[in-house]
């Protein structure tokens, strides 16, 4: 008999049966992550990378790339028609910004920031660094690989600033050209 009421208070200390407890034991909905890769994939059309009807052929053997999920990081290398461009992926307390440059034919440059919330794409360059324009095709955007500093180069190849990633937004650091002089 004490061996029974041992076993059934020990199974209602161990495994209470309330309301509250109920509540707490339902299974929580896990948020994925998303990658870089993943991020490419849903990109829109007019993102200013692609020329290939099928995308996934930018990252096969056909055209080098580089993906590096741990760093956020993708680039794939173009062959005159299909536009080199980098892809990014910052993070701040939860929401993604995706940065996108590509070198779009000839000497013209796109840089185009957007978030990606509830199915949709939204851009918001301009909202998160007033510096840059996505219009602005005389100014290229390298994205860091690693890091979270972009630099931006003028057409002649010199350094004009570099956007710093705080707190979910850029600030821009411009670079005086006699700076750069020694």
């Amino acid at each position: 008999m004490n061996k029974t009421r041992f076993l059934l208070a020990f199974f209602l200390f161990a495994f209470p049966f309330t309301s509250e407890e109920a509540i707490w034991a339902k299974p929580q909905r896990k948020v994925v992550r998303r990658t870089v890769l993943d991020y490419f994939r849903l990109l829109p059309m007019d993102a200013g990378i692609f020329e290939a009807e099928k995308r996934e052929s930018l990252i096969g053997k056909h055209f080098p790339h580089i993906i590096d999920l741990k760093n956020d990081y993708m680039q794939v290398t173009g062959d005159g028609a299909q536009p080199s461009f980098q892809i990014a992926v910052f993070r701040y307390r939860g929401r993604d910004l995706v940065a996108v440059s590509s070198v779009i034919g000839g000497p013209d440059y796109f840089f185009d920031l957007r978030r990606y919330e509830n199915g949709k794409w939204k851009k918001v360059t301009a909202a998160v660094s007033p510096l840059v324009s996505s219009e602005d095709s005389d100014l290229h955007f390298v994205l860091p690989w690693h890091g979270t500093t972009i630099q931006v180069f003028r057409r002649n190849g010199t350094l004009a600033a570099q956007l710093l990633w705080e707190n979910g937004n850029f600030s821009a650091k411009k670079i005086q050209f006699n700076a750069l002089r020694h």
